[in-house]
């Protein structure tokens, strides 16, 4: 009987074992870029019922005003940029139909600018350097709030080559959703 008990338990044990190496398994997939190369990494999700329509036109504003939390690390709220588009582009809709506008301000305000800008102020280059410019290969429009540049003390030439300048976020933003965008905000 005792032979018996520890067989059990060990089939058992076993078992379980499999079956959770099969279920990491399961989720342990590699991350897809479709739109934005190299950056917000996205996951096929099989047992997905609902999808973007790849027939519609995505219109989306992005405010973004989260700080990246340290002048080493890359903000979270530019990569979900990336995973934004990504995730439409996963999910079927053609790159020529999602239109994705960004309005940078905030304490985002410095993850947008240059290397050397970055460098000299912080003492290391900017590390959101090449999401930034993944971003706007990936057709994505980086605006910045000219309130924040200039509450920051931030000269235009500071910024990093392909950001363009709004008057302020809110302008940018109301604008936007008047013209039909919907509205995200990180």
């Amino acid at each position: 009987m005792k032979n018996f008990v520890k067989s059990y338990y060990l089939e058992s044990f076993v078992c379980f074992l499999i079956a959770n190496l099969l279920s990491i398994a399961a989720f342990a997939q590699e991350a897809h870029y479709p739109i934005v190369k190299g950056h917000g990494g996205i996951f096929d999700i099989q047992e997905a019922t609902a999808f973007p329509d790849p027939t519609l036109q995505y219109k989306i504003v992005v405010d973004i005003k989260e700080g990246a939390g340290g002048h080493k690390s890359i903000n979270a709220s530019l990569n979900n940029l990336a995973r934004i588009a990504n995730l439409h582009g996963m999910g079927g809709v053609p790159k020529e139909n999602i239109d994705i506008v960004a309005v940078i301000h905030g304490e985002a305000t410095i993850s947008i600018l240059s290397d050397i800008s970055h460098e000299n102020r912080y003492g290391t280059p900017n590390p959101n350097t090449d999401l930034i410019r993944a971003l706007l290969e990936g057709g994505i429009k980086l605006f910045v709030c000219g309130q924040s540049l200039r509450a920051r003390k931030i000269d235009a030439r500071e910024l990093t080559p392909g950001i363009a300048i709004s008057l302020s976020a809110v302008t940018l933003v109301t604008t936007y959703q008047l013209k039909g965008y919907a509205v995200l905000s990180y």
